[in-house]
C-alpha cells in the first residue's frame, strides 16, 4: 500500500513539472469567464402558443354524462369551439385525442389516422353496446320506466361530436381503409339524425303541452319513453334537438378541418357566423321550457359567439403583441364558459341524486294505503264525491240463499193511529188510520208501499220454494 502511494506521488511530480506544458486557452479568471460565455449557445425565443385548457374540458365532458341531453350538446360544443379558438397557422394542427373524444382509448394501425380510426370504431361499438343492453332491459321490464328508446339520445350526444370530427379526418386521409370506415360512419350518423327527426316530426309526435309541461296525447307512456328528446324544450320548439345535432355536427366539422392544416382565418370566421346564428336563435326563440335554463344557455351562447367573433377579427387584422393578447383573452373567455358548464353539470348531478334518493326511499318505505274519507273526496272533487255518496251500494248476490224475513207486521195500537216499527229505530211511526195514497203529491212514494214491499217479496220467494 505504501509503495502504491509513493509511486503516485512520483508520477504526479513528473507530470506537473513538465517544462514544455502549454495550454492555448487563457486560464486566468477573466479569461475563463470570457471563454465560458463564448461557448454558450444563443437563447431561442419561441412564440407563445395558445394551448386549450384540457383539464376543464375533460372535467366538463365527463360530468355531462349524467346531465340532460341539451346540456351534453352544449358541453361537447364548447370543447370544439375552444379548439377552434386555439387555431393559429404557426402552431401544429395535429393533437392527441382527449378521453372524451375516444373513451375506449382504442387505436387501429400505426398510421397518421390510427387514433381517429380507433375513435370511430370504438365509439360506434360502445354506442351499439349501450343501445342493445338498454333495449334488452326495456323488453324485460317497463320501457316507460327505463325511458326507452328516447334515453339512448344521452350517450349518443356524448359520442356524436367527437365521432363526426374523427369521421371527417378519416374521409380526408389517403388511407383506403380509413376512407371506407369513414364512409360507413357517415351513413350511420345520417341515419341516426334522420331517426331523431322522424320521431319529432309533427305527424309522428304524440305529446301535447298542458299546464306548462308535456303530457301524453294519444299513446300512453309516450312522454316517458320519448321525453328525453323534447321535454327540455317548450311547446313551439319540441323539434329543437335536431337543431342541437346540426350545430354539433357543423362545429365538429370545422374543428376537424382545423386538423387538415387549412387556413385558420376561414375556419374561425365560419365558426363565428355559425355561433352567432345559434345565439340569435336561442335568445329570440327561447326554446327551453325552464326559464332559468333558458337564461343560462342564452348567456353561454352569447359569450361564445362574441368570443369567437373577436378571435376571427384578430386573425384578420391583428398582428404581433396585439394578436397574442386578444388570443389569450379569447381563450380565457371560452374557458370561463366551460367552467360554467361544469358547474351546471354538478348542479344537475345534485338534482338527479336528490330525485333518485327520494325515489328509492319511497320504494323502501311504502306509505300505508288509507281509504279517503268523504271529507277528502269532497275537498278534491265535490261533484264526484256527492254522486258516489248518494249511489246505493249493491249488496253481494248469493245464489240459493235463504231470504231474510222482513220485520214483524205492523200492529194496531189504537183506533186512531197505526204504529209502524222501523228496523233502524225503536221509535214508532204514527200514521193516521184514514190517510189515503192520493194525499201525496205526484212523484212522491207511498210509505205503506215501501213498508209492505219486503213482505210481498218474502211471500213470493217462500211460495216459489
Amino acid at each position: 500500500m505504501k509503495l502504491i502511494i509513493l509511486l503516485s506521488i512520483i508520477f504526479s511530480s513528473f507530470a506537473f513539472s513538465e517544462p514544455n506544458f502549454h495550454c492555448d486557452s487563457d486560464l486566468s479568471r477573466s479569461g475563463r469567464v470570457v471563454w465560458i460565455e463564448a461557448e454558450l449557445p444563443e437563447p431561442v425565443m419561441e412564440e407563445p402558443t395558445i394551448v386549450p385548457p384540457k383539464a376543464v374540458a375533460t372535467l366538463s365532458s365527463t360530468t355531462s354524462i349524467i346531465a340532460p341531453p341539451s346540456q351534453i350538446a352544449q358541453t361537447s360544443r364548447a370543447q370544439s369551439l375552444q379548439s377552434i379558438i386555439s387555431c393559429n397557422n404557426d402552431s401544429p394542427a395535429a393533437q392527441a385525442l382527449a378521453w372524451s373524444d375516444n373513451p375506449t382509448t382504442l387505436t387501429v394501425g400505426s398510421g397518421a389516422t390510427a387514433e381517429e380510426l380507433g375513435a370511430v370504431i370504438g365509439n360506434w361499438v360502445l354506442l351499439v353496446g349501450i343501445a342493445s343492453g338498454w333495449t334488452l332491459l326495456a323488453q324485460k321490464f317497463d320501457p316507460a320506466l327505463l325511458r326507452h328508446p328516447g334515453g339512448i339520445v344521452a350517450p349518443a350526444l356524448f359520442l356524436f361530436e367527437p365521432t363526426v370530427g374523427a369521421t371527417i379526418t378519416l374521409l380526408a386521409s389517403d388511407d383506403l381503409t380509413a376512407q371506407i370506415v369513414g364512409s360507413f360512419s357517415t351513413a350511420a350518423l345520417l341515419a341516426g339524425t334522420s331517426l331523431v327527426a322522424f320521431f319529432l316530426h309533427p305527424k309522428n309526435f304524440k305529446a301535447q303541452w298542458l299546464n306548462n309541461e308535456w303530457s301524453d296525447l294519444s299513446q300512453p307512456g309516450y312522454v316517458k319513453r320519448f321525453g328525453m328528446l323534447f321535454e327540455a324544450y317548450s311547446q313551439d320548439a319540441h323539434y329543437f334537438m335536431t337543431g342541437e345535432l346540426f350545430m354539433s355536427a357543423m362545429t365538429s366539422m370545422l374543428n376537424a378541418f382545423r386538423g387538415q392544416e387549412m387556413d385558420c382565418r376561414g375556419i374561425t370566421t365560419a365558426a363565428s357566423i355559425l355561433s352567432s346564428a345559434y345565439a340569435l336563435f336561442i335568445v329570440l326563440k327561447r326554446p327551453h321550457a325552464n326559464i332559468h335554463r333558458q337564461r343560462f344557455y342564452s348567456a353561454i351562447a352569447t359569450i361564445q359567439a362574441l368570443t369567437i367573433t373577436i378571435q376571427a377579427i384578430a386573425l384578420w387584422v391583428g398582428s404581433g403583441n396585439a394578436y397574442e393578447e386578444v388570443s389569450k383573452a379569447s381563450s380565457n373567455m371560452m374557458a370561463a364558459t366551460q367552467w360554467a358548464l361544469f358547474a351546471m353539470n354538478l348542479y344537475e348531478l345534485g338534482l338527479n341524486a336528490y330525485e333518485w334518493f327520494h325515489h328509492f326511499r319511497s320504494f323502501s318505505n311504502p306509505m300505508p294505503s288509507v281509504d279517503p274519507t268523504l271529507e277528502d273526496l269532497m275537498a278534491a272533487d265535490p261533484l264526484t264525491a256527492l254522486a258516489s255518496a248518494l249511489e246505493p251500494a249493491e249488496a253481494p248476490r248469493i245464489e240459493n240463499a235463504i231470504p231474510t224475513p222482513p220485520p214483524a207486521l205492523p200492529r194496531v195500537e189504537s183506533a186512531d193511529s197505526i204504529s209502524l216499527f222501523s228496523s233502524r229505530s225503536s221509535t214508532p211511526i204514527l200514521l193516521p188510520t184514514d190517510f189515503e195514497p192520493s194525499a201525496f203529491l205526484p212523484g212522491e212514494s207511498d210509505p205503506l208501499e215501501d213498508i209492505l214491499d219486503p213482505y210481498l217479496q218474502y211471500t213470493a220467494m217462500a211460495l216459489s220454494e
